[in-house]
């Protein structure tokens, strides 16, 4: 581990205003900090796992590892290039569009990687990418919501959809798309990648080795330092702050696919309008679509509000557990050989 990284582990996670903490942090060598990132790495690790019993994943974990095959995977795509071209047409930034695509080709393109996670039952890679999954879908329903309003076109007497005029949260800005962003940036990178290839490979051995320890539902002993650094730095923040907010909006994942069915029902029924050609015809297609629009709004301010305040929550939890400072005696059950005898 480079001098700079584990400086920078230090700063984050210990508490440096304890004297023989820093002590110990400024002399073990790499296996010692190696060790140290692990123990770290299974604290946050575990914040984590304990927040999944308050999230509603439905279907997306019977999709193992493939993401074309959650449920209504179809229709989230069919919705995300309604809204992409609604904003190219009024000439607005696609970028809260692109993060969820870019995001949803990662998932595709590391496939083959998360279904051998589900086969091993390799519970970090599983619990990556059902958070990432879930978000994807979140995050299209909470964008949808927010970005697009049905109104009734007064030549035509049919609605329309349109990008709302008045955004009703800043939910590009929010925990969400950030941290979906983040997930991006360490795909391009490979981190992700790498990090959860090295995952499958550590369950596998650990499967095989009788010798193999578990430590607190991690494995550590298989797992190259730079990994143990890239999920303890980057992969398991991006999965603490997601889970966090996923587990306070407490949101049915239902819900999210109702906001996404009433913009693929009213763009059928706009078809059906537009080939229909009696007026009573018409009028019933009308009287549908304004039922589609009721209902769309009613969930969309549901979620707003939902969204808003879990937001809110999510931030503070976070920032209890991430702020936490360890002591060298809560990182080492014993004194580190090179510390020097500084316990």
């Amino acid at each position: 581990m480079r001098r700079d990284e584990w400086n920078a582990f230090v700063k984050e996670h210990m508490d440096i205003s304890d004297r023989q903490t820093l002590g110990i942090m400024c002399s073990v060598n790499e296996a010692d900090q190696t060790q140290a990132v692990a123990s770290i790495a299974a604290k946050l690790y575990d914040c984590i796992i304990k927040k999944i019993p308050d999230i509603d994943f439905g279907g997306i974990p019977l999709s193992k590892g493939d993401i074309t095959k959650i449920p209504n995977y179809m229709e989230i795509s069919e919705c995300l290039t309604t809204l992409r071209d609604l904003l190219i047409e009024n000439k607005q930034s696609t970028s809260s569009v692109d993060t969820i695509f870019s995001s949803i080709e990662y998932l595709k393109r590391y496939k083959e990687t998360f279904m051998k996670g589900f086969t091993l039952e390799c519970e970090m890679v599983v619990v990556t990418y059902n958070t990432i999954a879930l978000s994807i879908v979140a995050s299209t329903s909470l964008l949808l919501s927010s970005a697009i309003e049905f109104i009734k076109d007064p030549a035509a007497e049919q609605f329309d959809l349109c990008i709302s005029k008045a955004t009703k949260n800043n939910t590009k800005d929010g925990l969400l798309f950030n941290n979906l962003e983040k997930f991006n940036k360490a795909c391009k990178k490979g981190t992700v990648e790498k990090a959860m290839m090295d995952l499958c490979k550590a369950q596998r051995e650990v499967r095989e080795s009788t010798t193999a320890q578990l430590q607190e539902n991690f494995i550590t002993t298989a797992i190259a330092a730079a990994t143990l650094l890239a999920l303890a730095t980057c992969i398991i923040p991006i999965l603490h702050q997601l889970t966090s907010f996923l587990a306070c909006l407490r949101q049915n994942i239902s819900d999210y696919f109702a906001v996404e069915a009433d913009i693929v029902r009213l763009n059928a029924e706009k078809v059906n309008y537009d080939r229909s050609k009696s007026e009573e015809s018409k009028k019933k297609i009308v009287a549908k679509q304004l039922k589609i629009a009721d209902h769309f709004k009613s969930i969309s301010n549901k979620l707003a509000i939902k969204s808003k305040k879990a937001e809110s929550d999510a931030v503070k939890d976070i920032k209890n557990e991430e702020d936490k400072k360890y002591k060298a005696d809560e990182v080492y059950d014993t004194l580190p050989d090179s510390s020097g005898g500084l316990f």
